[in-house]
């Protein structure tokens, strides 16, 4: 299955147990109890971001097992940029928040996929982590379809911006979207009332 890293977490002296988005399962844990150092591809593989096709099996309760893995990308660029870095991240830990273990995703997977390749070029990282945020809220049914329906006061402009990235579907239509001033603390509310967190 092919499966995107959202963290890792040391396991005894060189093992990782990896947190997976994939596109057949959802959120999973990854259980890899031996990493080399030496292994630069298993590495790459088991950081974050990184868009692999796994083998895995089954373990004891909802735990997978590591069998084998090809590395398609490793998303290189968005750990050279921080303002990428912080776009994608803002993705993953969006995706960690609000998504349970095992629930099957496979058009929230390809769009995780999609931002995280048009963030690799964008001019503008912090349009597509707002807009992937309002497209997990429409996918999940949590994006009101009015402004009064929010649970926090927008402004105008701020509805228009927010159903604009909800709703875009080009790149031209993400970028060019003006970003009113306190947009992303308000979708930041937003998100965290919708899934109660």
């Amino acid at each position: 299955m092919k499966a995107i890293v959202l963290k890792t977490l040391s396991y005894q002296d060189t093992g990782r147990i990896v947190t997976l988005f994939t596109d057949e399962e959802g959120l999973i844990s990854l259980l890899i109890k031996r990493i080399s150092q030496k292994n630069i591809t298993l590495q790459n593989i088991t950081s974050p971001f990184a868009l692999s096709e796994f083998q895995i099996s089954k373990g004891k309760g909802t735990l997978y097992h590591f069998q084998d893995a090809t590395l398609i990308d490793a998303f290189i660029e968005l750990r050279r940029d921080l303002d990428r870095f912080i776009a994608a991240q803002r993705i993953l830990q969006t995706l960690l928040r609000s998504q349970p273990e095992g629930k099957s995703s496979p058009p929230l997977f390809r769009l995780l996929t999609s931002y995280l390749i048009a963030l690799k070029e964008s001019p503008s990282p912090k349009h597509y982590s707002i807009s992937f945020i309002c497209k997990l809220l429409r996918y999940e049914g949590l994006f009101a379809l009015e402004h009064s329906e929010f649970p926090f006061p927008l402004q105008k402009d701020e509805w228009e911006a927010l159903c604009t990235l909800a709703y875009a579907t080009s790149h031209e239509a993400i970028i060019s979207t003006p970003l009113p001033t306190q947009i992303e603390e308000k979708l930041s509310s937003i998100f965290s009332s919708a899934f109660c967190l």
